[in-house]
């Protein structure tokens, strides 16, 4: 199809437009009778302002479903360069952060790194392996929403530099951010001399208490890397203890010198994690008798990545 029938929508819809979105296509119109469904498919020559995109994509499908008597439509952009432009890739890539950020906090660690934007790529210039291991998952789930953006061609990854940070330093520095700001929020309780009362002097038992009371978590709602573990503690303002409750598949005591340690895989209706504990002498027999497979257990820890491991432990 020429261009014609993509200005009549622009037209109808009162988008404000530039030459190069003119200058875009409407490729075809699918349709399926039975499901009334139709799939339009849009072609442009140069990759199009994030907003306009947005915007063009919400009021067109609302817009000819209700035009077209349509149940649904489906949207599709083609771009037949396969490139876009290095202002372009920066904007979509910072749209995409500022969204990731405002629903994982985790993600505002991605903003410590020097970032290079250019050949289809967000390159991140990381200090080690490890550091481009640990962003693997958000690499991933970056490029995902691209995709979502018709942007199937762009790709994100690391390229390591001796000259950055390593990502620990970032991490402490975002922690340490979160609770400034949290320390800094004006206290509404009123200062000066309180009294103290009986409630006050119990303190010290009721904390047991409720720490016993803390309700456990399910598994899969926990975090399973290092980055998910940074957005956790920020959420919780530097706190990560929780509580699992679950049956334990796989449990051992490991001596490494001097020192005995407790390991076990616990297990809910949702997952697995595994637990890590110091053995004293005086506490051995409660992880040899009562803490082995088969047992159902209620365990009240802190979360951390273990590096030896790679993975999530409690």
């Amino acid at each position: 199809m020429n261009n014609n029938g993509f200005l009549k929508i622009l037209e109808k819809l009162n988008l404000k437009t530039s030459d190069d979105i003119r200058e875009g296509k409407l490729e075809s119109i699918e349709v399926n009778d039975l499901t009334k469904k139709a799939v339009f498919k849009y072609s442009f020559p140069k990759v199009p302002n994030v907003h306009f995109l947005e915007e063009f994509i919400s009021k067109s499908e609302t817009g000819l479903k209700e035009i077209f008597n349509l149940n649904e439509i489906e949207s599709v952009v083609l771009y037949p360069n396969n490139e876009i432009e290095e202002t372009t890739l920066e904007e979509y890539y910072k749209h995409i952060l500022e969204d990731l950020t405002s629903k994982k906090p985790l993600y505002k660690v991605l903003e410590n790194f020097n970032t290079n934007f250019s050949d289809n790529k967000v390159v991140f210039y990381v200090a080690s392996k490890e550091d481009e291991t640990t962003l693997g998952n958000a690499f991933k789930e970056i490029e995902a929403i691209f995709k979502g953006y018709f942007l199937d061609f762009v790709s994100v990854e690391a390229v390591i530099s001796h000259f950055e940070k390593p990502m620990e330093d970032d991490i402490k520095y975002n922690i340490t951010k979160i609770y400034t700001e949290y320390e800094n929020q004006p206290k509404t309780q009123l200062t000066g001399i309180v009294k103290k009362t009986n409630k006050d002097y119990r303190s010290k038992t009721r904390k047991k208490t409720l720490e016993v009371n803390i309700a456990p978590s399910k598994i899969k709602d926990l975090p399973v890397d290092e980055m998910d573990l940074v957005g956790f503690r920020q959420l919780n303002f530097g706190d990560a203890k929780v509580a699992v409750e679950g049956e334990i598949i796989k449990s051992e005591i490991i001596n490494r010198g001097i020192h005995n340690f407790f390991e076990a895989v616990i297990q809910d209706d949702t997952g697995v994690i595994l637990l890590k504990s110091y053995v004293k002498d005086e506490n051995r027999r409660l992880f040899e008798e009562d803490l082995v497979k088969g047992k159902i257990v209620k365990v009240i820890g802190y979360l951390d990545y273990d590096k030896f491991s790679r993975c999530i432990t409690l």
